[in-house]
């Protein structure tokens, strides 16, 4: 399966509105700034392997380090 997942953003979002930082709680702002922050598009994918037979099909293609 692969689909949108819910980043730490999403809580700060819910919070900010509902605590009245993106505008009156409620408003149709506060309203219009809240779905726009949270559309699907601006969340990032994740891909769930749910049987063994998918992840016996993995293949190692390449690696990168990253430096913190």
């Amino acid at each position: 399966m692969i689909g949108k997942i819910a980043n730490d953003d999403t809580m700060a979002v819910i919070n900010a509105y509902l605590g009245g930082i993106l505008g009156s709680y409620g408003s149709d702002e506060a309203v219009r700034i809240t779905i726009a922050a949270l559309k699907p598009e601006r969340l990032e994918d994740q891909i769930c392997l749910k049987s063994s037979a998918a992840v016996s099909r993995l293949q190692f293609v390449s690696s990168e380090e990253v430096l913190i």
